[in-house]
């Protein structure tokens, strides 16, 4: 099992590849869309944020402050959803 900074990101659900996700502890759903797919893989799969902001910045052709900004307020999210945080 991975580790990023003490988190285990590998306990963080799969979500489909229609974007459904399903948190079996808490029986929540959810659905992402393309970005937050792109996001939450990235996050899923260990990419420190600092280099998920570089490579959503060029995937999606964004400048990178735009990008760092949109990464944190996704992170934010998850760790007020209960569904982890890489930060901590």
């Amino acid at each position: 099992m991975k580790q990023l900074s003490g988190w285990q990101h590998s306990s963080m659900p799969p979500a489909a590849d229609t974007g459904f996700l399903f948190e079996p502890h808490t029986g929540h759903t959810y659905v992402l869309n393309e970005t937050g797919r792109f996001l939450y893989d990235a996050v899923r799969n260990g990419t420190p944020p600092d280099i998920l902001t570089l490579q959503f910045a060029q995937h999606y052709q964004l400048a990178p402050e735009i990008a760092a900004v949109d990464v944190a307020a996704f992170i934010d999210n998850l760790a007020q959803l209960g569904l982890g945080d890489p930060r901590s």
